[in-house]
């Protein structure tokens, strides 16, 4: 027995990114990205998706940007020990 996949069509998206490296975060859906020295969170707005990647748009991550993709969800939990306070 064979399993065969059947393509129905190719979308052309401007701006793509790997589902793996969507994270939540306060609410909205973030990619993590590369700024100089820095990864920051940057909102997205989701369009077209498959199994593997998932359209951008607007331009919230700029073409060509350096996206973190295997465990973004570290770069998740670092921000959340930034933002908890040190009541001493």
């Amino acid at each position: 027995f064979v399993t065969v996949g059947i393509e129905t069509g190719k979308a052309q998206v401007a701006r793509r990114a790997p589902v793996e490296a969507l994270q939540k975060w306060e609410g909205r859906t973030v990619i993590f990205v590369r700024a100089g020295d820095w990864i920051e969170p940057r909102a997205v707005q989701l369009g077209k998706r498959n199994d593997r990647f998932v359209e951008i748009l607007g331009d919230g991550v700029p073409l060509g940007s350096m996206v973190v993709v295997k465990n973004s969800f570290l770069m998740k939990s670092e921000l959340g020990k930034g933002a908890a306070g040190h009541d001493h």
